[in-house]
């Protein structure tokens, strides 16, 4: 395995002029390992992309050396959990709705002391908020009467996006009339009946939150306008 060999030669003269020499070859090298691990590693980029409490388990795998130790830090938090095979500890996003952080693994070769390091990166989402906003009260939504006749109610639904890493997707069922939408702010108009809407949110990392929102929707009280 060696990158390069190194040749020394060693002459010795006596007392006579008569010589003699010895060459030796020795291996020059770093000691070098991979990293791999239970969740993709990003060719282009070398970043795990990873929601918020996941843990990911690191393996040092030798390219180069002898019996090499393995010691891998995290930066943010400064730890340092030494083994070939480790398991991380739950990610956390320290402020905001994402957060990044790198895993440097330092690999030794005890019989020469030899030491090098790889580097690969993490980019942790919070998951997205459950939280679907309707202009639907306590459940309830009284009918109008339309222009032809029929009796509905126009509901208007949103995400909080605010609360949702940038880049999040979502998928709404509407409940009604096969009423399928990817719209940030979907709407629909349903006759009285009962319903439930449900929401699907996902991050760019994958990360999924799903929420259901049941309602129903009845013809206006008698005597109010």
């Amino acid at each position: 395995f060696p990158s390069h060999d190194k040749e020394v030669t060693l002459t010795t003269i006596d007392v006579n002029g008569f010589k003699k020499s010895k060459t030796e070859r020795f291996p020059i090298y770093k000691p070098s390992a991979s990293i791999t691990a239970d969740k993709v590693i990003s060719a282009s980029d070398r970043t795990i992309y990873i929601c918020e409490n996941d843990v990911v388990k690191f393996t040092s795998n030798t390219l180069i050396g002898n019996s090499l130790t393995s010691e891998y830090k995290f930066v943010n938090t400064n730890k340092i959990i030494k083994g070939n095979t480790i398991t991380s500890d739950p990610w956390k996003v320290r402020k905001g709705l994402d957060d990044k952080d790198t895993v440097i693994l330092k690999i030794t070769e005890p019989s020469t002391g030899c030491q090098n390091d790889t580097t690969v990166f993490i980019k942790i989402e919070k998951y997205p908020s459950s939280q679907l906003i309707t202009d639907i009260k306590n459940n309830t939504a009284c009918a109008s009467e339309s222009t032809s006749g029929t009796k509905s109610y126009n509901s208007n639904f949103s995400m909080d996006k605010s609360k949702n890493p940038t880049g999040t997707t979502a998928y709404w069922n509407l409940g009604y009339n096969n009423g399928i939408s990817t719209n940030e702010r979907p709407s629909l108009s349903y006759p009285v009946g009962n319903y439930t809407v449900s929401l699907k949110l996902t991050t760019l990392n994958q990360c999924k939150k799903d929420t259901t929102f049941s309602f129903k929707v009845i013809e206006k009280p008698t005597g109010l306008s």
